[in-house]
Order: structure tokens, then C-alpha cells, then sequence
């Protein structure tokens, strides 16, 4: 080997010593600061974002990625052996890969050796045995979630050819729904930059960015942004993109399906050599679909109700409780207002749990009534369960109750003193039959009880008459009859009633106007001659005749009659009307009246004739009196 070649030899080696020792150290110091500082961040919606950026330079090896993002927060390393052929290439110009550290991603910087060839196997067996490790780079594994306002980036390469970049994981927004039918949805969208291997200044090349939703969800409103580098001119996009106040640009992808993706080709010119960054980011909103099952519960009633029923009886009345709706009906509970017609054992108002009824399912519940009066009786019911639940409806209850008419008749003229027939007349005009009827006449004041006939019973402390009637058919009519003796003039109320177990069903009542009468009255008396004791045959005695009007009313046409007895012969009258005489009677004219409190008396003068007794007849009649008075005058004759 000439001497010139071994001392360029050493030169090398002693240059590719120190940049090993270069690069270890680098090496270490980067391993350093990456325990102490992480990757750059953003924090979205409670996910962290990693964002690469640079431009990478012609000297990155394909195979290096600019990210790698999943679910694990652990870094893995990455082994990756470069054969030093590699870096010592022919020619003139030969390169080593300096570690540096750009931001998040690995960057090499060329250094230029001068005069080697790869042709020399010495010097290549040598230069194998100097092939550094080239440090493992370590990459933060974190999910990148998109923000509201916000889009994750990731660095664009250049200079390889059609390259990919790392796809970027970009996650939906996280307030959105994330439920479709009771499962929970995990949308994804990834980006991916597709670019040649080198490009130079002043030459035209084509990148693409693909967007793709690798997620099982449908994303909505993508919008990918790329912001172009001064050092790099945008000549066309395919498809046209539009350009926001901050200078990126902006394609509206519109909805991504799983697994579908969109692609962006741009066709742009580099200015001058360097690592611009072209810049990359897609916002997407993911959307879900939550089915809520909301059922409705309804409530209904329906009534069975006798159409009638009797006063005094038990009815039932029938309430169904039902839910037509689709849903639970909770708590429900029915409650009945009875009107004052009806009675129940619980009161006026009865409450009956009912519980839950299930779509479609109904209940029953009776309601035990007592008819306590006659007519159209309305129930209110309700039904009222959870959730403002309420159903309302009307149950009609006829109850039919018998119909008495009473009426009470009266003698035409009601004198004072003189009796009267009074006759009650009872009617069932109603559509059933009345049991345990009974019948009253209370006696107005001044009347008295003379008879009633069907076992009527005079009760003299209440002054009534009742009679027991006992049952009494729809269209029945009974009478009864009462005999009463006016004792005054003046007006006089009549009060009948008919009673059952209920209590009063009919009534009546009748005025009337007792007219005043004459009560007239006899008093007679045999007077013998001288004051003496006994009357003596042949000896005169005085017959004394009084008529006294007792009444209130004048005695009208009185007139008086006296038969007198065989044997006794009449001497003379004094008395006030004439008379005439004719075989021993005496018929006098009659008397226009006597005044109701006076009186008329007659004296008649006679002999005795044989002894032993004897008796005259007297008799009186007016226009005033019913019947006429009669009496006797007896008179003992001694011999």
C-alpha cells in the first residue's frame, strides 16, 4: 500500500472516531432530554394530540416514519442497523448520519469526506468494524383527538419517492352522542401524506394527502387544511381547495363512511432547497343515533250501571280500569264521589287502589251501593296514576222510588157539633210497589174522634188516626175512613200523610170552615099545686117545658110538641108561640129561633086524673138541629 494511502487512511479513521464519539454522545444528551421532555402536545377534549412537523431532507432513509400513534401511552424502540457501505458511497462525496434533534423527529445532518473509494475491501473491512448503532428513536404512542376549532397536524416529506408518512389518528369531537342503539361508538379518522422520494428546486412534483375514517362509525363534516411553506409554491389542487384568512388552505370533505377516504392531490414547486413543512390537518364530527324507547301510558274507564234501581236496595255499579297506551300505568287508583242519593259503607267518597296495569291491561272493581233516595243519581269517578295520568267519567244511576198520591176528602158543610165523614184516598202513581206504607190524620183542634173504619187507631196524645197499609202496587188506590165531630166554628187544617220506612212519601192537607150551630137543649120538670110533694089525683100540678140554645149559632123554626098522658086534662098555657089542642096533644107554632145563649119556656096547667103514674111526651125540632129532642115529663099521682 502506498504510503499516501495509508496516512489518508488514517486521517479518516481518525475522522470517523470522532464523529462516532460525536454521535454516541448526541445520543445520550437526546436520550436525556426525552425522559425529561416529552413530544409536544395538545390537549383536545380531554385526548393529547402529537404533532410532528420539518420537512424531511433527501438524506432520511425511506423506511423511517415521521409518527407512530395508538392506543398504548408506553414507547417502543425502534432498531435499525445502516451498514456502513452505505454511508461511504464512490465518487467523491461520501456521507455519515449525525443524530439531531428537530422537534419530536429525527433529523441527519450530512457530512462530506473527501477521497475514499468503496472499492478498497481493506478499507471497507476496516471501516465495518468502526459502524456505529445508531440510536433507537423513541416516539410518544398517544391518540390524536381532534378539537373543536381546532385540527391536529402532521409533518409532510419530501424527497422520497412517493413515500408515506405516518398516518395521523384523528378522533371525533367528544361532545357529540357516542351511543347508536345501546352501543358505544369509537369514530377514527387517520391522515397519510403520499410524496415523492426527492424532489430539487425549480421542478414541479405532485403530493397527495389521504384522509381516511378507519373507524366503524360514519364521520361528518371532515375538512382537511394544509398550510404551504413560503419555500414551496402551490401551482394546482385537485380538487380546488379554498384559502381561509390564515393563508391554509381548506377542502370541505363532506361525510367519510368506515373505511372510506377522501384524497387531495397537490401539485407544487419547491423554491429553494432546505426541509419545509407542509402541514396537514382534517377536523371531523362524528355523529351517533340514540333510539330512546318512550312508551305513553293512557288511562280509560268504563261503567256498568244497572238502569234501575229501588229506593232502599243495594246496586252495584261496575268501574273497569284499562290502559290502552303503550306503557306502565303506576300507582293507579280510583276514586268515586257518591251524590247524597248513595250511600257507601266508606262514605262519600270511596277510594280503591288499583296498582299497575301493563299496556293493554284493564281491572275491575264494584262498587256496593245503597239507594237512600229517589231519582237520577250521578257518580263522579277518577282514575289518576303517575306522570299526571288521569281519566275521568260519569256513571248515571236511576233510582226508582215509589210514587204516593194522597188526598183527603171533607163533608160539604162542617157544622159545629154535628159529626162528618172524612175519607182518605191513597195512590201508588209510581213503576214500583211500596212496602210498610202507613197512613195519618192528624185532627185539627177542636174536633173530636168519633170512628175510623180498616182498624184505624185513634191516638189520643198525638191526636192522630193511623192505619197500617202495608204494601201498596204501582197504580194501586186504597181509602180509608174517618168520622170526626166539629166542636167550634172557624177555620180548621186537615193534615193526612203517608209514611213508609223512608219517611214521609205523600202529604196533604185540607182547610175548612166549621159553621157555628145551634145546640139546643131540653129541660123539663112536673110542679104539683101548692109546693106539695106528690101530685094528688084531682088536684092541679104544672108540666115546666124549657128550650135553651147552648150553641153559637141562633136555633132556626123551633117548634115543640106535648102529647099528654089518658087521664090528665089541660087547663091552661103560658108560653111563648100559640098552640092548638086535639085529643089530649098540643102542637105549638113554631118559633122563628132562639138566640144561640137564650131560651123558651112553656108552663101548661093540668089535672089529675088516676092515680098512679103517668108520663107526657115532649118534642122539639128546629132547622138548625140534625135531630129533634125528645123527653118526657113523669108524674106520680097519689089517690
Amino acid at each position: 500500500m502506498p504510503i499516501r494511502d495509508v496516512f489518508l487512511l488514517a486521517a479518516v479513521i481518525g475522522v470517523l472516531t470522532a464523529d462516532v464519539a460525536a454521535a454516541q454522545q448526541s445520543t445520550l444528551s437526546e436520550r436525556m432530554r426525552q425522559q425529561a421532555v416529552r413530544p409536544s402536545q395538545r390537549r383536545v377534549s380531554g385526548a393529547s394530540m402529537t404533532t410532528f412537523s420539518g420537512v424531511p431532507s433527501a438524506s432520511e432513509r425511506p423506511a423511517m416514519p415521521t409518527a407512530t400513534t395508538g392506543s398504548s401511552a408506553e414507547s417502543e424502540p425502534i432498531s435499525r442497523q445502516v451498514p456502513m457501505r452505505e454511508k461511504i458511497r464512490p465518487a467523491v462525496l461520501s456521507r455519515v448520519v449525525e443524530d439531531t434533534t428537530r422537534g419530536s423527529a429525527v433529523g441527519r445532518r450530512p457530512i462530506e469526506l473527501m477521497g475514499f473509494s468503496a472499492a478498497s475491501e481493506d478499507a471497507s473491512e476496516f471501516l465495518e468494524t468502526l459502524e456505529p448503532e445508531l440510536p433507537r428513536p423513541r416516539v410518544q404512542k398517544r391518540p390524536v383527538s381532534a378539537e373543536p376549532g381546532r385540527v391536529p397536524q402532521v409533518t409532510a416529506k419530501a424527497g422520497k419517492p412517493l413515500e408515506r408518512s405516518a398516518a395521523a389518528v384523528v378522533a371525533p369531537r367528544q361532545d357529540l352522542p357516542i351511543t347508536d342503539a345501546g352501543r358505544p361508538q369509537q369514530p377514527t379518522a387517520t391522515i397519510e401524506w403520499l410524496y415523492p422520494a426527492e424532489m430539487t428546486p425549480g421542478t414541479e412534483s405532485t403530493v397527495q394527502l389521504v384522509v381516511r375514517n378507519s373507524g366503524a362509525a360514519t364521520l361528518f363534516g371532515a375538512v382537511a387544511e394544509v398550510l404551504c411553506p413560503p419555500e414551496v409554491e402551490l401551482l394546482e389542487s385537485e380538487p380546488s381547495a379554498e384559502q381561509s384568512a390564515g393563508g391554509e388552505l381548506r377542502w370541505s370533505l363532506g361525510s367519510l363512511r368506515a373505511g372510506e377516504s377522501r384524497e387531495i392531490s397537490l401539485r407544487i414547486r419547491p423554491q429553494s432547497a432546505g426541509e419545509p413543512r407542509l402541514e396537514a390537518a382534517v377536523s371531523v364530527s362524528a355523529a351517533a343515533v340514540c333510539r330512546l324507547s318512550i312508551t305513553e301510558p293512557k288511562l280509560a274507564l268504563s261503567v256498568v250501571a244497572p238502569e234501575d234501581s229501588e229506593l232502599g236496595q243495594q246496586t252495584s255499579v261496575m268501574v273497569e280500569v284499562s290502559n290502552p297506551g303503550s306503557g306502565r300505568a303506576e300507582d293507579v287508583v280510583l276514586v268515586a264521589s257518591l251524590p247524597d242519593g248513595l250511600e257507601h259503607k266508606s262514605g262519600a267518597v270511596v277510594t280503591i287502589d288499583i296498582g299497575t296495569l301493563n299496556p293493554g291491561e284493564s281491572r275491575k272493581a264494584r262498587l256496593s251501593l245503597t239507594a237512600i233516595a229517589g231519582g237520577l243519581q250521578e257518580i263522579e269517578l277518577k282514575a289518576a296514576g303517575t306522570g299526571e295520568l288521569l281519566a275521568e267519567t260519569t256513571a248515571r244511576v236511576e233510582v226508582a222510588e215509589p210514587e204516593l198520591h194522597l188526598t183527603l176528602q171533607t163533608p160539604d158543610q162542617e157544622i159545629a157539633g154535628q159529626p162528618g165523614s172524612y175519607v182518605l184516598q191513597l195512590a201508588n202513581t209510581g213503576r214500583v210497589a211500596t212496602a210498610n206504607v202507613r197512613a195519618r190524620y192528624q185532627l185539627p183542634a177542636g174536633f173530636q174522634f168519633v170512628s175510623a173504619n180498616r182498624g184505624g187507631r185513634y191516638l189520643a196524645a198525638e191526636r192522630t188516626v193511623e192505619w197500617f197499609v202495608g204494601t201498596l202496587n204501582p197504580g194501586e188506590t186504597t181509602e180509608f175512613l174517618a168520622d170526626l165531630q166539629a166542636g167550634k166554628s172557624g177555620r180548621s187544617a186537615h193534615r193526612v200523610s203517608a209514611q213508609t220506612d223512608f219517611g214521609d212519601l205523600a202529604s196533604a192537607e185540607e182547610v175548612t170552615q166549621v159553621e157555628g150551630s145551634a145546640d139546643l137543649q131540653l129541660e123539663l120538670a112536673a110542679l104539683p099545686a101548692g109546693g106539695a110533694a106528690t101530685a094528688r089525683s084531682g088536684q092541679q100540678a104544672t108540666l115546666k117545658v124549657l128550650i135553651r140554645n147552648s150553641g153559637s149559632e141562633p136555633a132556626r123554626s123551633v117548634g115543640m110538641s106535648c102529647e099528654l098522658p089518658a087521664g090528665m086534662t089541660l087547663i091552661d098555657v103560658e108560653g111563648p108561640s100559640d098552640y092548638i089542642a086535639e085529643n089530649g096533644v098540643l102542637v105549638f107554632r113554631s118559633l122563628p129561633e132562639i138566640a144561640a145563649g137564650k131560651s123558651a119556656e112553656f108552663l101548661l096547667q093540668v089535672r089529675c086524673g088516676r092515680p098512679g103514674p103517668s108520663s107526657s111526651r115532649i118534642r122539639v125540632a128546629s132547622a138548625s138541629t140534625a135531630q129533634p129532642l125528645i123527653g118526657e115529663i113523669r108524674t106520680e099521682v097519689q089517690p
